[in-house]
């Protein structure tokens, strides 16, 4: 509970506001709580003198009356206060104070705003306000996780807030008892991941679960196995306490969102070991699995989880192994994915396939029963009972093969002399390879050179896919995708952008909201993005989950 009594100590510090807002005013105030930074810029422009001397206090008194309610998501006020007040004021002190409150220990960032709001409030001369804050910050460092001697300026900080006003320091000492005791937990938990129940505390605060989940996201990729005891502990504390939790759920989807496949092989594995048998786990390990290279592991385990045959339940299992299989070019995916409609014979299966993993299914070619090789002709006898035309076009078929690219005047005569008969002829050759332009000839070196890992490399050859056809979508979002993989998530934004711009598709949508939550945090433009990808494919499966969980996300900011 450190952070909610740091939180109230700063809102009875607070003046309050008396003022009352006009309808005009209210608007403006709703407007830029729910404005993007460019369109907050714009509106603050627009306020003028007058309207600051308004706004200010007002948004002020929402962010006190916010804390004082024991509400979390603080951060649109504090970052209005903040574009506001460009002079550098209370207000500005305010509102860093109110980003760093709602971020707390869920982003590093919350240590920077809480430090600035502490040498605003030290320039303001307000010494309470100061000594909240350099408790705060130093509260939200990610390093007391971790260090050896990790609470050294948490209690320096706590010194000086107690020379500021004893009192409050003795309302908060008790929390900050509670504090350490959780931090010690959290240090037992990260040396010791298979630490039995009895050693977790007793009952737990959601404090104490923001403390647990920020180690969580600090060992994720560092230290994978560790996160997955983490999470494991974190749900037992929370079903303990009679609420429901899914931080292991939730462990797996970030590795997924920051593709570390490697990390997420070995949480999955965990997950499994530790009892975890529910399907969608085990599609998730099979992905895992795949975007490592060890296809044939991923194939067999969601094999061994379809039926035989295979029925309803297995669906959505059956799906995910054709997917996989048509992206690694597994033979057999022609026989998953007839299992597939045959089962349900309306199932968007394209809908659901990023477009570096879609391949046009081609319609199987009927069997040729004629082979012609020096001079040779060898004839199937299933032939004798096709009839003599049939043996006819599968004999000219079997001679043109053997003649390769010398059989055009044969092929020109043949289709001359009896149009029927060429029709079926060419329905016996081989497809013909299809001819790719110079730029997808670029951008097919880049997805090979993606699913190799080599980024770099396949951002140099989507580039030059761009540089030769400038309207080329699928290059653009093949390069948003490698700029994302290198957590370059501004660069894969402005890629995904691009791609909408000359094709809008519910994949590049998708993928852009993807890189927006990684990049900026806009929980509600990415929101956008998903409600967008599903406007043009309801039943674009990976949009709907990413549109469950960015609703959960702005509900949690939300909760009190």
């Amino acid at each position: 509970m450190l952070f909610e009594l740091i939180g109230r100590e700063w809102a009875g510090d607070t003046a309050p506001w008396r003022g009352l807002l006009d309808r005009e005013q209210a608007r403006w105030i709703d407007a830029a709580l729910a404005a993007s930074p460019e369109e907050l810029a714009a509106l603050t422009r627009d306020a003028g003198p007058d309207g600051l001397s308004v706004y200010l206090p007002a948004l002020l008194e929402r962010g006190r009356a916010a804390v004082r309610a024991g509400q979390r998501d603080t951060e649109p006020i504090g970052r209005a206060l903040i574009a506001l007040d460009f002079h550098a004021g209370e207000g500005r002190a305010a509102g860093h104070f109110l980003v760093g409150f709602a971020l707390r220990l869920q982003a590093a960032d919350a240590e920077r705003h809480f430090q600035l709001a502490r040498i605003g409030y030290r320039d303001a001369g307000a010494p309470l306000r100061e000594g909240l804050a350099a408790v705060a910050a130093e509260a939200g460092k990610l390093d007391l996780l971790f260090g050896a001697e990790p609470t050294t300026g948490l209690t320096l900080a706590f010194g000086g807030l107690a020379a500021a006003d004893p009192g409050c320091a003795d309302r908060l000492t008790s929390s900050l008892d509670h504090f350490f005791a959780m931090l010690r937990t959290v240090h037992a938990l990260i040396d010791d991941p298979s630490l039995p129940e009895a050693a977790l505390p007793e009952a737990v605060t959601d404090e104490d679960v923001d403390m647990l989940s920020a180690a969580l996201a600090a060992t994720v990729q560092r230290r994978p196995a560790t996160a997955a005891a983490l999470a494991r502990s974190i749900d037992r504390l929370r079903q303990r306490d009679g609420k429901p939790s899914h931080a292991t759920d939730g462990l797996v989807t970030v590795l997924e969102e920051a593709r570390d496949w490697d990390a997420a092989v070995t949480v999955l594995h965990d997950l499994r070991v530790h009892g975890d048998r529910r399907p969608e786990t085990v599609r998730a390990l099979a992905r895992a699995l795949t975007e490592v290279g060890r296809w044939d592991e991923a194939k067999a385990l969601l094999l061994e989880h379809i039926g035989d045959p295979p029925g309803q339940a297995d669906v959505e299992t059956l799906t995910h192994l054709v997917l996989l299989g048509t992206r690694e070019g597994d033979p057999a995916c022609g026989q998953w994915a007839a299992r597939l409609r045959a089962l349900n014979p309306e199932h968007p299966l394209e809908a659901m396939a990023p477009p570096s993993m879609m391949r046009k299914e081609q319609a199987p070619r009927p069997q040729l029963l004629a082979h012609h090789e020096n001079g040779s002709l060898t004839l199937d006898p299933r032939l004798a009972e096709l009839g003599q035309h049939e043996m006819q076009a599968h004999i000219m078929a079997a001679v043109i093969i053997a003649q390769g690219d010398e059989s055009g005047p044969l092929r020109a005569d043949v289709a001359a002399k009896d149009p029927k008969l060429y029709a079926r002829i060419l329905e016996l050759l081989p497809a013909p390879e299809p001819r790719l332009t110079p730029a997808e000839e670029h951008c097919a070196q880049a997805e090979d050179l993606f699913r190799q890992r080599r980024y770099r490399e396949a951002i140099a050859a989507y580039r030059a896919a761009i540089e030769l056809n400038p309207d080329f979508a699928l290059a653009h979002l093949g390069l948003g995708d490698a700029y994302y993989m290198l957590g370059e998530y501004h660069m894969a934004a402005a890629q995904f952008t691009e791609s909408i711009a000359i094709e809008p598709t519910p994949q590049a949508y998708r993928f852009l909201g993807d890189a927006i939550q990684r990049g900026s945090r806009d929980l509600a433009l990415a929101r956008q993005c998903y409600e967008q990808a599903l406007a043009l494919d309801p039943e674009y499966g990976g949009a709907r989950v990413a549109l469950e969980q960015v609703r959960a996300a702005q509900a949690e900011r939300r909760r009190p």
